[in-house]
Order: C-alpha cells, then structure tokens, then sequence
C-alpha cells in the first residue's frame, strides 16, 4: 500500500480498508495522493453495487455493467395463453444520497488550518483598535461600463479590488490591538448558482458573471489573502461575515471557509453568530452594524439601544454601521452616530440606476476616545 504523500493511482478495494480506519474520504485520499472526488467516487458506486438486489447485480454481471444502471427494461420469454410477451421498465432503490452541507463540513474540517507567523508587537503608545467595512463586493455581479456609465466589473476585478483595496488600507493604518474586518453584506451578488437576490418575494433577474462554485471559490480565496495579510500585521483580527438580500444563505460558505481556516489561529477570531445584526463593545466605544435593507437607520438606533441598554449606557462612542445603498452617508442622532460607509462594487445595470460611489475605509479608534484616524481607498 502507498504512503502517505506517494502519488499514483491506488487500487479501489484498498479504499475500503483505508475509510474503515480513518472514517473519512478526504484522509483517505491523503493517504494515497490522490484527489478526494476520486475516493468519493470509487467508494460511493461499491457500496450502491453492494446494497443492490441479487437480480440486478445478476443482471449488471451479464451485462457487462461496472456502475449500477438508473433503470433498465426486463422482458419475459415465455409467452403467455394469448401468445403475448412482456416487458416493463425497473428503477432499483438507490442509497440515499449524503447530505450537502455534512459533506461540505467533512471537507473543510480535514484541511490543515493555517499557522501564520507572529504579528508585529504594539507600540507603547495608545490602545487602538481599527474597523474596516467591507460592504457590497457583489462577487459574481457582471457590468460593462457602456452600459453603467461606471466601470466594468466580473469576478477577477470583485477579487482584485478586494485584495488591492483592503489590502492598502491594512497596510497603511498603524498597528492595532485589533483589526475588525467587518463584511457587512451582499459579499456575492447571487445566492445560489440561480442568479436571483435571496429576499423572498422581492427577487429579480441579476446580471452574473461565471459559474457559482468559480465565484465563492475565488471570493473565499481573497479573503483570506486579506486575512492573513492583516493577521501578520495587527495583533490580533477579527472576522465577521453577515448576510446580505442577495447573499441571505450563500454568505455561510464564506463563512465557513474563513472558520476552518482560521480554527487554529490563535490571532483570528471568526464570530459564528448568525444573527443578521453585530454589535461590539470595546472600552468608551460600542459598535452596531446590519446590512441596512429591512431596518431604517433611526430603528436601528432604537434597536441598538434597547436590545444592548447596559453597553450603549457605558460607551461615549456609539456608531451603528449600516451597508446596501452603495453610497457614503453619515448623520447624528441622539446618542449614536450612523454610518453608512458606501461600497466596493461597480453596478450592473440595475444598480446603476440608483448610483454608486465605490470606497473602502479603514476606520482607528481609541479606547478612550473614540475614532482618531480614517484612511480611504477609491477608484
């Protein structure tokens, strides 16, 4: 039997052997380098031949069939009293197939998490920590600028912009305690491999670029880019990824990427909440952010106030963050600041009617005394 790491093509009964004692494909296919899929593959059709009738394997055998048919037609011989034969058409009972999400989960939780070098040590100066609202990348979204009147857009320019522009900002601002990378929504346009916003009842063709699995294997690859640029920066980072009304479930494979990751990173914290609001209390400071499509600004405030009563009374420095407008607006209310801290996408056709301003901001507060610093990217 092959080593681990030895390359080569295996034979497919030794697979059996290996799954019975490591419980798994993924591990399985580490132990004969070979790809998961192919693991997957070779064990999913044996064990369909196993749980097969004795008839139609009979049948498979004489046929000359290695996989297990969808259907097939038996017909009769002997003929009956009125000199007729028959035929019918049979499906066999198929396994029931392995649930999407486990099998998602079981591939991810058998990837080596990452062990990134140790951050830059703080100064002695001020604490500081620093929030970047990664709002609207709308990866996968497809837009010619002739159209737009913006800028072309595709999944290579949403993962450029991404990894350029954020990637600036980390660069830029000071060592902090810790740098929050705050995806406040519509990170993917479409929600699913169907190009159709999330929100019930309010869907809408959407202009899309590429294939589904392209789109969230790109995005999720960019994002860790980021990640692990400021992971080597700051002292430690936090991620948080909440749905959008494009992206209202496909958001959670972002998520779950970032987790695995991540899991064993002792600078990086992945919230899980799934919760579609945020909030966070740091010293005089308390955050609160939502995507901001079913909630006004002033709700929210509301909202923020009654739900965390205790952190709004303690914290001088209370901003609620909010995304989906695709364009920068601020205003004051009583006892909290509202932000609502723009995009990073170019529009399709449908968001240009509304307008964009496209902008990325890295956001520095003190823990005492607010917000010091703010550095921006712009096209």
């Amino acid at each position: 039997m092959a080593g681990p790491g030895v390359r080569g093509r295996a034979p497919r009964g030794d697979y059996q052997e290996a799954y019975d004692r490591l419980g798994n494909f993924s591990a399985v296919a580490r132990e004969f380098g070979v790809h998961e899929s192919a693991v997957r593959r070779s064990l999913k059709s044996r064990w369909a031949r196993e749980d097969l009738d004795p008839a139609v394997q009979q049948g498979m055998q004489a046929s000359g069939l290695v996989n297990p048919p969808n259907g097939g037609w038996v017909k009769t011989h002997e003929k009956d009293e009125h000199g007729r034969t028959y035929s019918w058409y049979v499906r066999p009972e198929q396994a029931q197939g392995e649930d999407p999400a486990e099998r998602v989960v079981g591939i991810m939780r058998d990837i080596p998490a990452v062990r990134l070098p140790a951050p830059q040590k703080a100064g002695g100066g001020p604490r500081l920590k620093s929030i970047i609202p990664i709002n609207d990348l709308h990866a996968g979204s497809y837009a010619v600028a002739e159209e737009t009147g913006y800028g072309d857009w595709d999944i290579h320019k949403a993962t450029a912009r991404l990894k350029d522009w954020i990637g600036t900002l980390i660069l830029r601002m000071p060592v902090v305690e810790e740098c929050i990378l705050f995806y406040n929504g519509d990170t993917l346009h479409t929600n699913g491999r169907i190009p159709m916003t999330g929100t019930e009842g309010t869907s809408h063709v959407l202009d899309s670029d590429s294939r589904f699995f392209k789109v969230v294997d790109m995005t999720a690859a960019a994002m860790v880019v980021v990640a692990d640029l400021a992971a080597q920066k700051h002292q430690h980072v936090r991620i948080v990824i909440k749905r959008g009304n494009h992206d209202e479930d496909s958001y959670l494979a972002l998520l779950m990427a970032m987790k695995y990751r991540y899991r064993d990173q002792k600078n990086v914290t992945v919230e899980e909440d799934p919760s579609p609001y945020w909030a966070h209390q740091w010293g005089n400071n308390f955050w609160f952010g939502h995507h901001g499509d079913k909630v006004k600004p002033q709700d929210l405030v509301m909202k923020m106030a009654s739900d965390f009563r205790e952190e709004w009374g303690q914290s001088e420095h209370c901003v609620v963050f909010t995304a989906h407008k695709h364009e920068r607006e601020m205003k004051t209310f009583r006892g909290a600041v509202w932000e609502q801290a723009s995009c990073l996408t170019n529009p399709d056709a449908y968001g240009a009617y509304w307008g964009n301003q496209a902008l990325a901001q890295a956001i520095v507060y003190d823990y005492e005394k607010g917000e010091t610093d703010r550095f921006t990217r712009r096209p």
